[in-house]
């Protein structure tokens, strides 16, 4: 299964043979793929223009070519980023662009995905001391350009640091770093953030329960 992020929205592609399983949201919109990629585009120019939150299910029998066909659409960026904790248990966010987020930034020519995750963790947010401990899922979200339309690939890791001092990156548009107790995060309180961001937070929250 891929979850992409279109504005408030979400298109997921699945496999033909998980359907049931999905048809239990009772807000799905669910489409058959008609192996006609062109076909796929009027799902995401509904999920780019509507204001409303949409889930659309497309599925096939065949997930890769389904994924395949989907992701042609768009010019791949891939990044890397990390969902930071302190010594005790706080997480890391930062506010950008008008909304919560998670430090992150693309992956440069040659380097691995750990490497860009530590990396943009390090510039964003001025931390040094930093150490991965496991992976956490991938999130793809879009946007668009002048040119084109762009679908983000970042790479995410959960990581820790013995650093309490924060420095956000100004240049990069980053208004705030802060530590935020777990209670917080459960409250939902914090507000616009993303929703790639806000599905990877609640992964992580549902891990410690």
């Amino acid at each position: 299964m891929y979850e992409i992020h279109i504005n408030e929205s979400r298109i997921f592609l699945i496999k033909s043979a998980l359907l049931d399983f999905y048809k239990k949201d009772a807000n799905a919109l669910i489409f058959k793929y008609n192996e006609k990629s062109k076909y796929l585009l009027n799902f995401i120019d509904k999920a780019e223009k509507t204001k409303k939150s949409l889930n659309i299910y497309i599925h096939h029998k065949n997930l890769n070519l389904l994924k395949e066909d989907f992701f042609s659409l768009f010019k791949v960026i891939k990044a890397g980023g990390g969902l930071v904790l302190n010594t005790i248990g706080e997480v890391l966010l930062i506010f950008r662009r008008g909304s919560w987020d998670l430090p992150k930034g693309k992956k440069e020519k040659g380097e691995k995905r750990k490497e860009t995750a530590i990396r943009e963790v390090q510039e964003e947010t001025g931390l040094n001391q930093l150490t991965i401990l496991n992976s956490l899922p991938d999130t793809y979200h879009t946007y668009r350009t002048s040119k084109e339309r762009v679908i983000k690939l970042s790479y995410w890791y959960l990581m820790e640091t013995l650093d309490m001092g924060l420095t956000p990156q100004t240049e990069e548009d980053i208004e705030i770093a802060k530590w935020v107790n777990i209670s917080e995060l459960e409250s939902n309180s914090l507000s616009p953030m993303y929703g790639n961001i806000q599905s990877l937070i609640d992964h992580f929250l549902s891990s410690l329960r």
